[in-house]
């Protein structure tokens, strides 16, 4: 058998011991901090004057019925509204309709109107929404509704009557 050279020798014992205490590899570096600028100031921006407060008269009609009437008073960024509804059972159902039971459509009856400034610092600009909610024939029907949604300008003392469908119409006179 031939020698081994010495120096191969230890060459290899170094690097077998090196392999068996070789060291744990080093974890990740954390990453780097993340650096929040502190918000931008927000301008203001100087919004529209505020315009007095617009007061209506306003009469509501289903037909030749007078559904509601009186004063609403709506500001630059308030609106004005008047809303009434009443549900209730129909009237006892005829013999020939007595297989609906319980299940005979309810008498609704509502009226809703909404008045509103039509964009910012627009002085005699305004919106109307309507809307009307009648009965129909008792045990056969339930309720039907009409609405309308309008633009309009009037000046203080003008005068306005907006017609929709079904016989809904909406009188509006500006008082201030």
């Amino acid at each position: 058998m031939r020698a081994i050279d010495p120096i191969i020798l230890t060459l290899v014992a170094s690097t077998a011991a090196s392999a068996q205490t070789r060291p744990e590899p080093m974890p990740p570096a954390p990453p780097p901090p993340v650096m929040i600028a502190p918000p931008m100031p927000v301008p203001m921006v100087a919004s529209p004057a505020r315009l007095p407060a617009t007061v209506f008269q306003v009469e509501v009609l289903g037909g030749t019925e007078r559904l509601w009437a009186g004063d609403l008073r709506v500001g630059s960024y308030n609106n004005a509204s008047f809303n009434s509804s009443v549900n209730e059972a129909p009237e006892t159902c005829s013999a020939d309709k007595a297989n609906l039971g319980s299940y005979a459509p309810n008498f609704s009856r509502s009226v809703r109107v909404s008045l509103s400034r039509r964009g910012y610092g627009a002085a005699d600009t305004f919106n109307v929404n309507a809307s009307w909610t009648r009965p129909g024939v008792a045990c056969e029907e339930g309720s039907s509704t009409v609405s309308f949604d309008r633009s309009f300008k009037l000046e203080v003392g003008g005068r306005t009557e907006m017609k929709g469908d079904g016989g809904l119409v909406v009188r509006l006179t500006r008082l201030k």
